[in-house]
């Protein structure tokens, strides 16, 4: 997200320009759009430039360019920009982290997401009224996806979705004494996802 810049969500097409509502509830519906089987595959990319513009393209955009724009809108627009300078990470003592090579990070990204935005709502939503006073019921339609992301991501270490993600993440290490590693495993069991939200 650029500070200096106002939010600019539009869609450019040969056919028009169209603007782009990117409040989070949307992209929530779009994402749990995309990942619905009962849809049928054909047809995801009319429906979620729906849910994105409110204009039906099913008159000027075959199904494949319907899905080709929307990739797109996702690549500029939904999916994070990542640095590809990794921050450095610390220890509770404040010393750094010892960097992973770049093939043990290859390997690492075969692993499941730490979170779903549908089975983690409630988490997400306390959290945020938690850590900042909103409520995101009320900020639907008005909460810009980015601004979304950026108070996500910004979720102070106490809030009850930040010691969800702690718990998931959790590894057994050489350090950890078997009571602590069987509460952990108990507390992963509790808190870890279903199988159908990958």
């Amino acid at each position: 997200m650029d500070l200096s810049r106002p939010l600019k969500d539009e869609l450019v097409l040969d056919c028009g320009t169209y603007a782009l509502d990117l409040s989070f509830n949307r992209v929530f519906k779009l994402i749990e759009m995309l990942s619905d089987k009962e849809v049928f595959p054909i047809i995801k990319g009319y429906v979620g430039l729906m849910i994105l513009t409110d204009v039906n393209f099913e008159e000027v955009l075959a199904p494949q360019e319907a899905l080709e724009v929307l990739q797109l809108v996702i690549e500029e627009h939904i999916q994070p920009k990542t640095d590809k300078v990794k921050p450095i990470e610390y220890d509770l003592m404040g010393n750094p982290l010892p960097q992973l090579k770049q093939e043990e990070e290859d390997d690492i990204g075969d692993e499941r997401p730490l979170f779903s935005f549908k089975h983690d709502s409630d988490y997400i939503y306390a959290s945020f009224m938690q850590a900042y006073g909103i409520d995101l019921i009320d900020k639907q339609d008005n909460l810009h996806w980015r601004k979304f992301n950026a108070l996500l991501n910004g979720l102070p270490d106490n809030t009850k979705f930040m010691n969800v993600l702690r718990i998931r993440s959790w590894k057994p290490s050489k350090h950890d004494d078997a009571k602590y590693k069987e509460e952990m495993r108990k507390l992963q069991n509790q808190y870890g996802l279903p199988d159908d939200s990958y």
